[in-house]
C-alpha cells in the first residue's frame, strides 16, 4: 500500500506503476481500505489518507478547497469543539 503525502510523491507513483504495467486502486481516508473496490487483477492500493491538507475555505461562498485525504469530520466542527471554542472565546 502506498501513503503519499503530496502531489509530487503521488506523481511518483502513478508514473513507477504506469512502468510497470501495475493497476492502483485509490481509497481516501474516511472509507475502510478497499471497501468498494472491485479488484480482479493483483494491485496495488493508494491510501489518500496523509494527504491531508485544507487549502482554503470561503465560508461567503460556501466553498472548501481540499487534499484527497480530508475527511467530513475535519471539516465539520463536533458539538464538543464547538463547545469548547465557546467557552475559550468568553
Amino acid at each position: 500500500m502506498f501513503y503519499p503525502k503530496n502531489a509530487e510523491e503521488l506523481k511518483t507513483i502513478i508514473r513507477d506503476a504506469a512502468a510497470q504495467g501495475m493497476p492502483l486502486v485509490p481509497v481516501s481516508s474516511g472509507a475502510p481500505h478497499i471497501h468498494n473496490a472491485s479488484v480482479n487483477t493483483a494491485a496495488e492500493t493508494v491510501s489518500f489518507e496523509k494527504m491531508n491538507k485544507v487549502m482554503d475555505i470561503d465560508r461567503r461562498a460556501r466553498f472548501v478547497r481540499v487534499e484527497s485525504g480530508v475527511t467530513f469530520g475535519e471539516l465539520i466542527p463536533s458539538p464538543l469543539t464547538m463547545a469548547t471554542k465557546s467557552s475559550s472565546e468568553s
